[in-house]
């Protein structure tokens, strides 16, 4: 490939439609959304697609999953760590909202006393579907699946880096602790 993203043959993760939630059937457009059930919580997130021709990036396109701070919100991360390069380059950007069902810092349930680590995370859930159902959508490539966040999203990026470090090819966790 003469694609500079493209370290080996992209493969698209599988998905269908059936990973999405009943009001996502149809394909999201760039933008905020909302509406996504999961997890018995009703969730939203933010999405940019590139407009590039798909002859500029044929083929499954690398997923960046950026999750914000305490106080912001997907759409304000995104603008302000300036993912649009990440567009522009061929990334596909969603940016999750979070739902505040952390209980050590209540943004993403990102941070846990060890008699709570097995039970149920929905932030973990929603990051699950959430990913899946792009992929129904947008071809995502399963070989490069990213993960970014700051502050409280820097935090929950570990979670998810350790929680999923199957899925991801890796990960930007900025200010985050490392637990």
């Amino acid at each position: 490939s003469t694609d500079p993203l493209v370290l080996v043959p992209p493969v698209a993760l599988s998905a269908t439609v059936a990973d999405c939630p009943a009001a996502f059937q149809t394909a999201p457009d760039s933008g905020q959304h909302t509406g996504f059930d999961v997890a018995g919580q009703s969730r939203g997130f933010y999405l940019q697609l590139s407009t590039a021709a798909a002859d500029q990036f044929p083929g499954p396109r690398p997923l960046m999953v950026a999750f914000h701070g305490t106080g912001e919100s997907g759409q304000k991360i995104f603008s302000r760590a300036k993912l649009q390069s990440f567009v522009d380059a061929g990334f596909i950007v969603v940016a999750p909202d979070s739902a505040g069902n952390g209980t050590l810092w209540p943004v993403w349930d990102a941070l846990r006393e060890a008699k709570d680590e097995a039970l149920p995370n929905k932030d973990l859930e929603y990051f699950d579907q959430l990913v899946k159902c792009v992929a129904a959508h947008h071809p995502v490539d399963a070989r490069r699946i990213y993960v970014s966040g700051h502050s409280a999203g820097g935090i929950f990026s570990n979670r998810v880096l350790r929680a999923r470090a199957s899925l991801l090819a890796g990960g930007i966790p900025a200010s985050g602790v490392f637990d």
